[in-house]
């Protein structure tokens, strides 16, 4: 670029508050009036705007289910008290075969996540 050709502006939005107020300013500046013109929206009382972390899915963060007390049949046989299906033995204790329902404790795989006390 020469330096008769006019060097073009930046356009960027700065997002900042007023007295607590939301406020997303659209700026079309030149990149050596950027900082200057941030220096005199601070002395005018704007503040860079906190945004919120994101936050993690629900299934994504994992935490032990708690131990529940499993149902007995008349037999005595151990049987979820969610879904009523006889427990099976892993490799961790006792489990239910069950896969989960919308709004139920899921494991990963999508099957009942609930634990059982031996």
């Amino acid at each position: 670029m020469s330096a008769d050709t006019p060097r073009p502006n930046l356009e960027l939005t700065v997002r900042a508050e007023l007295d607590g107020w939301p406020i997303d300013l659209a700026l079309s500046l030149p990149a050596e009036k950027v900082r200057p013109a941030l220096e005199r929206l601070a002395a005018l009382g704007y503040k860079p705007r906190q945004e919120a972390a994101p936050v993690a899915p629900a299934s994504v963060e994992r935490r032990a289910a708690p131990r529940v007390e499993p149902v007995y049949k008349p037999d005595g046989t151990p049987c979820c008290p969610v879904h009523h299906k006889p427990l099976a033995e892993g490799r961790y204790g006792l489990f239910c075969p069950s896969r989960a329902a919308d709004g139920e404790e899921a494991n990963a795989k999508g099957y009942c996540a609930l634990r059982f006390k031996d």
